[in-house]
């Protein structure tokens, strides 16, 4: 079995030791990782080529964002299972054990753990759809009851094994989902119309401190509100359509509402403006909701990576 664990790194310094520890003592299966850094300006990349020896470090020039900097190493290797992880990550004994068990199924092309606050609260066993958007299950009242494995509509791939078939089906993470935020959710949402299972694996525990690299805590600027509602309000009118759109035109208008009185206002409607340029793909993407996307680093129609992993 051929494993490739890919691990995103922007300016991760403070989190990529801790990871990379946690990853070398508690993964069991062998295990090709492979950093992918996307330009860090902290000395991230230094720190894994000079103090983790068994992990592959591949400098990417630039930031391509979070869809672009995965799609590099996804449609690089040759794998059976290619694994996801955030690098403000700490995984758990038996982590990886635990998503391979659920991926045994034929049936199953994503599997997704749980993942915890730092403080042990429950921040993500899996999502559901919802009017507004896709909503984390860690978030809700009934989370503490997710203790057995089940089919799930996305997870976050901040921890998430995808199969070799699922690549070879539908492709890669779009990257029209630029820079980050939603690419995941997408990505399962497509799986699915193509007629895989997402599938949630309860053993698999990774702690995980959100948003370490776009910043969450701190106060939304402009710049990343426009980010954020552009690519919600675009995958919202790509799977649910405008139908589901205009049921949660409530929600909408209060969210223009609070954005514009901390003075976001303008963000927003850039945000519909940018969504008005991304209609074609839309509409491309609804006629066939698993069509194969492709990436700038793979061929237009297939996944055909080059390197083999052992």
């Amino acid at each position: 079995m051929r494993i490739v664990v890919v691990i995103l790194t922007y300016n991760s310094l403070a989190y990529v030791r801790p990871c990379l520890d946690a990853l070398r003592r508690n993964t069991g299966p062998k295990a090709h990782v492979v950093v992918v850094d996307n330009d860090s300006k902290d000395g991230t990349l230094d720190v894994v080529k000079t103090e983790y020896p068994w992990v592959e470090a591949i400098q990417t020039g630039a930031n391509l964002g979070v869809s672009a900097g995965n799609n590099l190493a996804l449609a690089q290797f040759d794998a059976d299972h290619y694994v996801m992880l955030n690098p403000d990550t700490e995984v758990r004994e038996g982590w990886l054990e635990a998503l391979l068990d659920e991926a045994r199924d034929p049936t199953v092309g994503i599997v997704g753990g749980k993942l915890l606050f730092p403080d042990g609260r429950i921040q993500h066993v899996g999502g559901v759809s919802a009017p507004y958007g896709p909503a984390h299950v860690g978030v809700l009242d009934d989370a503490a009851s997710w203790s057995e494995p089940r089919d799930v509509d996305f997870v976050t791939l901040a921890c998430g094994l995808i199969k070799r078939q699922v690549l070879e089906r539908i492709g890669y993470l779009d990257e029209s989902y630029t820079p980050y935020y939603y690419e995941d959710a997408d990505f399962c949402y497509r799986a699915r119309a193509a007629g895989f299972r997402v599938r949630y694996a309860p053993r698999c525990v990774v702690v995980h401190h959100e948003n370490a690299s776009t910043g969450k805590g701190q106060k939304v600027s402009p710049q990343k509100a426009r980010i954020v509602e552009r690519n919600r309000i675009r995958f919202n009118l790509q799977h649910g359509g405008p139908g589901a759109w205009l049921r949660a035109s409530g929600k909408e208008a209060r969210t223009l509402l609070g954005h514009a009185r901390a003075g976001r206002g303008r963000a927003i409607l850039g945000a519909y403006k940018d969504v008005l340029s991304l209609s074609k793909v839309i509409r491309a993407r609804r006629r066939d909701p698993a069509a194969f996307v492709a990436s700038r680093f793979s061929p237009k129609d297939r996944h055909a990576p080059t390197r083999p992993v052992e």
